[in-house]
């Protein structure tokens, strides 16, 4: 599926401000929607999407007992329906979402409810619906001139290159959750983390080829960074390198996954292969797999879940070794006094 943002406009707008409840910082509502012309909603336009049009990982609405019981769900339903005025719609969502912010370290800030036009997917036009909302504020000058003199005024404002928390609701597939694209810039992973994602939209990720990708190679990485030592015993972390190595180049070179073929090229025993094998059947489930199936490998994916496949060797705090290849370039050892050692082969030095 292609998606161009480059048509899409904005049709309407709705800015209301969230607090915290526990914080005792009240909510405030605006009694009317915001009014723009039209180079203003260009601007506003590249700073909803420039973002979140980046994101490759898709979600959809969800509950634990029916999808009509989620909140947003509903909203999003109702605004690109038109079933209630937008900004009408736009209240629920804002005191939704306060409610929502009961945890001390959640951050007020401004709530923007957006609606779409013209987005254009797979070359159809389309409606969405955007949720965003900004939290930290960034100091700047402004120069003011006089009729003979300067004046410097310093003032906080949104950086226009940045949404701390938003997604976009494509008007597609209503009846299992839209698809939506999800960003949020918190970098912690306590409960005030989580409020966004799972207490306020209530969303989980689509099970499409980059799900299933992004999946399965986390479970090769904990498998071989975590359990290959529990089943094999001694291994040699240059050899742990070595297979986490074969994974991404395994992923970088089919299109599809077969779970034999990345068997026999990624571990170098037949004993490492079969630990493999009972871990992933024991575990595809809890990662939301099914190996049977199988599935088309995401390039977006797989890029993206390289960068958490490290490569790096740490011997104490003196030395870090990058291993990017032929693993028998490289050779482990103990010298006569006990001390470690590691002996490497190569041709040119750069």
């Amino acid at each position: 599926m292609t998606i161009d943002y480059s048509q899409a406009y904005i049709i309407d707008l709705s800015i209301h401000f969230i607090g915290n409840k526990t914080n005792h910082i009240d909510i405030k509502i605006s009694e009317s929607p915001v009014l723009f012309d039209s180079e203003m909603a260009l601007r506003l336009k590249d700073f909803f999407l420039n973002k979140i049009s980046k994101q490759t990982e898709k979600y959809q609405f969800t509950h634990v007992e029916s999808l009509e019981y989620n909140e947003v769900f509903n909203f999003v339903g109702q605004a690109l329906t038109n079933d209630q005025p937008f900004h009408e719609v736009s209240k629920k969502v804002a005191r939704h979402l306060h409610d929502m912010c009961e945890h001390p370290n959640i951050k007020a800030g401004e709530l923007f409810f957006v609606h779409f036009s013209n987005i254009l997917v797979d070359h159809t036009p389309i409606d969405a619906i955007g949720i965003f909302k900004t939290e930290n504020k960034n100091g700047f000058f402004q120069i003011q001139q006089g009729y003979n003199n300067f004046d410097v005024l310093y003032q906080e404002g949104i950086d226009t290159g940045k949404i701390d928390k938003g997604c976009l609701v494509l008007d597609l597939n209503f009846d299992t959750g839209f698809e939506i694209m999800l960003i949020d810039s918190t970098s912690n992973k306590g409960e005030e983390a989580l409020y966004w994602k799972e207490d306020f939209l209530n969303v989980s990720p689509i099970n499409d080829s980059f799900f299933q990708t992004k999946s399965f190679m986390n479970l090769a990485k904990d498998f071989v960074q975590f359990q290959v030592k529990k089943d094999i015993g001694t291994i040699e972390k240059a050899d742990q390198i070595d297979m986490l190595n074969k994974s991404i180049q395994y992923f970088k070179t089919n299109n599809d996954f077969n779970q034999t073929s990345f068997e026999k090229e990624v571990f170098a025993t037949p004993q490492v292969a079969e630990s493999f094998r009972d871990y992933s059947a024991a575990n595809q489930y809890s990662y939301g797999l099914d190996l049977d199936k199988g599935f088309e490998i995401s390039s977006p994916a797989v890029k993206k879940q390289a960068k958490d496949f490290k490569s790096i060797l740490k011997l104490d705090k003196n030395f870090h070794i990058y291993i990017h290849g032929d693993r028998s370039l490289i050779e482990r050892g103990t010298d006569e006094n006990g001390k470690k050692f590691y002996k490497l082969y190569f041709k040119d030095e750069a």
